[in-house]
């Protein structure tokens, strides 16, 4: 009896790993509603973790909390100020296998931050790969090229 306990509870965590991972099934579905987050993010509308560590690919889950800690960091960014403009401002496509994508997300106080995702095609299916925040200008100029 202990050994069909065993091989049920080893089955359940074999069919299970996966799980976590949703596909993106609609790149512009995912990137208009990644905008939509940002565009209405505020201390009281966290949803940028959520929407990344859903789209991660399986066995990222030390990942997961790097999420958390950039969502806590936009936060701490935005204050108690609110989102002004989200800006689509850099994409570089690698032949159908890799997106990278940058925003630049305006505060009320026309303070900016970039906003960095990259896309991998993971056996067919888009995935989150990257993602990163950062506000000092120099690093913008820099990633941006101006």
């Amino acid at each position: 009896m202990k050994l069909i306990f065993v091989l049920i509870c080893t089955l359940s965590l074999i069919v299970t790993t996966n799980v976590y991972s949703k596909e993106i099934k609609s790149l512009s579905q995912f990137e208009n509603y990644l905008v939509k987050c940002l565009s209405s993010f505020s201390s009281k509308n966290l949803c940028v973790a959520t929407i990344i560590k859903d789209h991660l690919p399986a066995g990222n889950d030390s990942v997961k909390p790097v999420a958390d800690q950039v969502e806590k960091i936009f936060v701490q960014w935005l204050a108690k100020e609110r989102v002004a403009n989200v800006y689509p401002v850099q994409r570089k496509e690698l032949g159908g296998f890799m997106i990278l994508q940058n925003y630049i997300v305006e505060d009320s106080t026309a303070s900016t931050l970039l906003f960095e995702i990259t896309y991998r095609k993971v056996l067919g299916s888009w995935q989150v790969l990257k993602f990163n925040i950062n506000s000092k200008s120099e690093y913008i100029s820099r990633k941006l090229g101006y």
